[in-house]
């Protein structure tokens, strides 16, 4: 038991570490191109409120660069909420499983129940974080489509859903 205490315990503190590496660094790549993305909308938008911006239609303009820039801004706070939760449940899992490991000698000496129960728990902790890295990748990769041209342009007259400004295929 005391080797599977062992095995446990740092297979899911090393799981969780580089999952969670792998992941921040694809969230802050993310968030970076988001950033880029919402200065171009804001500048779009100031030009358009100065009256610069080309096109047929401008009125609508600056209310569709409003409801973008907003849009930016959910997608940035949704991905931030997802990161801090798996903040948290990654340095609770990893610090459980750091704390419990030079105890194992002594929680094998205390009733048969009470090392089972704790593995049991962290390992229910370890599934709870990888949870809230479900969804924080759910965030990440629905940013990255909810303001793509597909979804603001109507389809095509032969009915598929391609967007006007992608090459024909």
């Amino acid at each position: 038991m005391e080797t599977a205490c062992y095995y446990t315990l740092s297979t899911i503190a090393q799981t969780l570490a580089g999952a969670f590496g792998f992941l921040v660094a694809v969230v802050l790549f993310r968030l970076q191109a988001l950033a880029v993305e919402r200065r171009e909308v804001a500048e779009s938008l100031r030009r358009a409120l100065d009256g610069l911006s080309p096109g047929p239609d401008k009125d609508a303009e600056p209310s569709r660069l409003r409801l973008e820039l907003a849009r930016h801004d959910r997608v940035y706070q949704r991905i931030r909420e997802g990161l801090i939760w798996s903040l948290w449940g990654t340095f609770t899992s990893i610090g459980t499983c750091l704390g419990l490991l030079p105890l194992t000698p002594f929680l094998l000496s205390r009733p048969p129940w009470v090392l089972p129960l704790l593995l049991a728990s962290t390992v229910l902790t370890a599934l709870v974080t990888l949870l809230t890295y479900t969804f924080l990748v759910l965030a990440v990769v629905r940013g990255t489509s909810a303001g793509s041209t597909e979804a603001q342009e109507p389809p095509s007259a032969s009915g598929d859903r391609t967007p006007a400004s992608s090459p024909p295929g």
